[in-house]
């Protein structure tokens, strides 16, 4: 597979992780830590689970989220969306280390 092509499926794949961060997705479970102001580990009504830092249920700082669909980004969020520096490990092992911008990455 090229690599143009591969990270075209990814730039598609974040796509769909901003579609979450436009809606936030309110309903969760605090599964442990302090998912209000503190560490914790939260699961989604969707399926999708964060561990981390947290603010009202919502990721800030540094953490990892494991979407339902398989796909996990790890490293700085803020308020909701990856940002800063982050990896993405696709379900089907494709890779991708750089900066994130509103939860998408940039200079792709």
């Amino acid at each position: 597979m090229s690599k143009r092509l591969i990270y075209i499926l990814l730039y598609l794949s974040s796509l769909l992780t901003i579609t979450y961060n436009l809606y936030p997705i309110d309903i969760y479970t605090c599964l442990s830590g302090d998912c209000e102001k503190g560490e914790g580990k939260i699961r989604y009504s969707d399926g999708s689970i964060f561990t981390g830092l947290l603010i009202e249920g919502i990721p800030n700082g540094y953490g990892e989220m494991i979407y339902a669909n398989g796909k996990k980004v790890t490293g700085n969020w803020k308020n909701g969306t990856a940002y800063g520096r982050c990896t993405s490990l696709l379900k089907d092992g494709r890779y991708f280390e750089g900066n994130y911008v509103d939860g998408l990455p940039n200079g792709m």
